[in-house]
């Protein structure tokens, strides 16, 4: 057997989550949202009767954006009318200059007036988060014809509404649209010599709807450590004792996950520093912009897509007992392949794809006294995971122990075939068809912890569309499926965690299904509590 035999890809170490990481992120910078495209919408203003602004985030795309905002008041005599404001965007702060139009008819002619726009005070738009925050502004009618005196003061806001397929976590990932293509990187913290032996590196990852980025370091005494990023405080790392030595890691996301911060600031192009009472003992630039991700070795991944396939691997008789799987998943934003090898004995086993030799398996004892490893690729790149940059479909599959092969296939190219023996040569209604399209939902920032996911299936003429939500409070929530309400998820402790789902059937088989009378496909999926959307998705039409 010909084999090639390159570098060996390393999975970067995570920290044990035994080690609770105390991500105290102290400081006002981390905490803040930074207002993006997604904070567009109608805000109420719950204290004042009948008043209320509509904001416009305008050339977020660019990178330099404009707040834009129409201010719904009543003039001197009791009439309902309109103020503007615009100005610049300050991290989660709008600072706009307020404009009153006046002397202008209904109808009127362009250039009947030719200065109608007076300047009439300043207003300042800071939001709380991606539901909620404060105005205060300064305005005083004092144009011709003006019949606006508001005065001095401030109101809190709330959102009534949202922009369709643009959810807001307050982070930078809001302005990432769809159709962006991946970047990452990931770049090793150079120690300036004060603590010997420190290292660290900094990791990066930006896809449509969500940016991450971790710092981590190791080698260094336990305590705790300053991280700034282009100069500004982020955060404190902790380090603390584990297994491995030393170590600490401080996580960003936007949306953020659980154990993760809100990224509200940009890394990319910036000094990454780590400092240990003001002075500077990690540090380096991060680039201007990322690298296409999955390209560990230079390889090219596979293209995204909807498909499933998984084998089990055949056992060459070393390990009579030995059982080993292969399973790769092509979705619309993501590819995986996983391969899985349990019953033989602990140690260290080699996965050969194609020949090549692309990582190793440990084999460890778990919980239930079994053997068992795992080794998992993905593209793009994520934590934990090695770069999947490169194609198993079509390939051999193996898992060797030093040069004995133990378990061996030939990985398929497309996924299992029909198996459904009537031939009626109909139009595929019941003919067999297999598709599956599955996405995880995107969170708005309501409930940071939560996540869902919706999944179609259609096997052999049946069809089922499924939505599952979890790490949400419990109660009830609508599922809103094309703007129509389609039913409601009882979100409850199961035991194993808080969690409720929803399923429709066509034909209904299944207790507690309900009817599939639509069709999901291209459709924006909401998940709302009242009127306020938790999750929301523009689901794949294929």
């Amino acid at each position: 057997m010909n084999r090639t035999s390159p570098r060996t890809p390393v999975r970067k170490r995570r920290l044990a989550a035994s080690i609770g990481l105390a991500l105290t992120a102290l400081t006002a910078p981390a905490l803040a949202v930074e207002v993006t495209g997604s904070f567009s919408g109608w805000w109420d203003q719950p204290s004042q009767q009948n008043h209320g602004m509509i904001v416009t985030i305008a050339g977020a795309l660019t990178g330099v954006k404009t707040g834009a905002i129409y201010w719904a008041i009543y003039d001197t005599e009791g009439n309902p009318t309109w103020l503007f404001a615009q100005g610049d965007i300050l991290g989660d702060t709008i600072d706009a200059r307020v404009y009153e139009v006046t002397g202008v008819n209904f109808g009127d002619p362009a250039g009947t007036n030719p200065d109608p726009v007076n300047e009439i005070g300043t207003m300042q738009v800071r939001f709380t988060n991606c539901t909620t925050g404060q105005v205060d502004y300064d305005v005083n009618g004092t144009g011709t014809n003006s019949k606006v005196i508001v005065g001095t003061g401030g109101f809190t806001i709330k959102r009534i509404t949202n922009q369709p397929g643009a959810p807001c976590s307050g982070g930078i990932g809001d302005d990432v649209p769809r159709g962006t293509v991946p970047e990452t990187f990931d770049i090793a913290l150079v120690p300036t010599g004060v603590i010997p032996g420190a290292s660290g590196d900094a990791d990066f990852e930006l896809r449509p709807g969500e940016v991450e980025f971790d710092v981590e370091i190791e080698d260094l005494p336990v305590g705790s450590y300053e991280l700034r990023i282009g100069g500004v405080t982020r955060g404190t790392i902790e380090v603390v004792d584990t297994a491995s030595g030393p170590e600490g890691e401080l996580e960003f996301g936007s949306p953020p996950d659980a154990d993760e911060l809100l990224l509200d600031f940009d890394p990319r192009g910036q000094d990454i520093d780590v400092l240990d009472n003001g002075v500077i003992i990690l540090t380096n630039v991060a680039p201007d912009v990322g690298d296409p991700p999955g390209t560990g070795t230079g390889g090219t991944p596979p293209a995204f897509g909807n498909s499933e396939i998984s084998i089990d691997l055949a056992n060459l008789g070393v390990y009579p007992g030995g059982e080993a799987e292969a399973d790769f998943d092509q979705e619309s934003d993501e590819v995986e392949f996983d391969v899985e090898v349990e019953d033989v004995p602990v140690g260290s086993y080699t996965l050969f794809v194609g020949g090549i030799e692309r990582g190793t398996i440990q084999v460890v004892v778990q919980d239930d006294g079994d053997t068992e490893g795992e080794i998992e690729f993905r593209y793009p790149v994520e934590a934990g995971k090695l770069p999947l940059d490169f194609d198993p479909r079509g390939e051999t599959v193996e898992i060797a122990e030093g040069a004995t092969t133990l378990f061996s296939s030939v990985f398929p190219i497309d996924g299992p075939p029909d198996d459904d023996d009537d031939d009626d040569g109909g139009d595929g209604g019941d003919g067999g068809i297999e598709s599956e399209i599955r996405e995880d939902l995107t969170n708005t920032g309501v409930y940071p912890a939560g996540s869902g996911e919706a999944r179609w299936e259609e096997d052999d003429g049946e069809i089922d569309f499924d939505v599952e939500i979890e790490d949400v409070p419990v109660g009830g929530y609508t599922l809103r499926v094309g703007g129509v309400e389609r039913g409601t998820i009882q979100v409850s402790d199961t035991g194993d965690g808080i969690e409720g789902e929803i399923e429709f059937g066509d034909p209904v088989d299944e207790v507690g299904e309900l009817p599939l009378d639509f069709d999901p496909r291209g459709q924006l999926i909401e998940v709302l509590e009242g009127e306020t959307v938790i999750f929301t998705l523009d689901f794949p039409g294929s």
